[in-house]
């Protein structure tokens, strides 16, 4: 529910962005000389500014993914987030061990 609230009001910053940038690039000479050759809509804006318009969707979503990530973890800490029978953490391995343990299991020697 909690991540469901958040998907649902996060997308409206970087849809201020693609709509700017759209908006900018519907000004541009190769937009312009395309619909003076009489390109239809649909074909300027699906070969000309869509292609160039998804810059800012490039840009800005691995930063709001990792704000997405650290709100939820932050929440959690507070006991706000998932409820504790929810995997989470440490809780994904099934036992805790050692760091030479888990050397030993790795390189399949024992150097110390």
């Amino acid at each position: 529910m909690l991540i469901l609230l958040y998907v649902t009001f996060d997308w409206t910053g970087i849809a201020l962005q693609m709509r700017g940038q759209f908006l900018q690039l519907r000004k541009r000479d190769y937009v312009e000389a395309a619909q003076a050759l009489g390109a239809s809509h649909s074909r300027v804006i699906f070969k000309h500014i869509l292609p160039n318009g998804i810059t800012p969707l490039v840009t800005f979503s691995p930063f709001t993914i990792a704000g997405n990530i650290y709100v939820l973890s932050t929440l959690d800490y507070l006991g706000l987030g998932l409820r504790p029978r929810r995997p989470v953490g440490a809780n994904l391995c099934p036992k805790r061990r050692s760091i030479s343990q888990l050397l030993n299991g790795l390189c399949g020697r024992r150097y110390w």
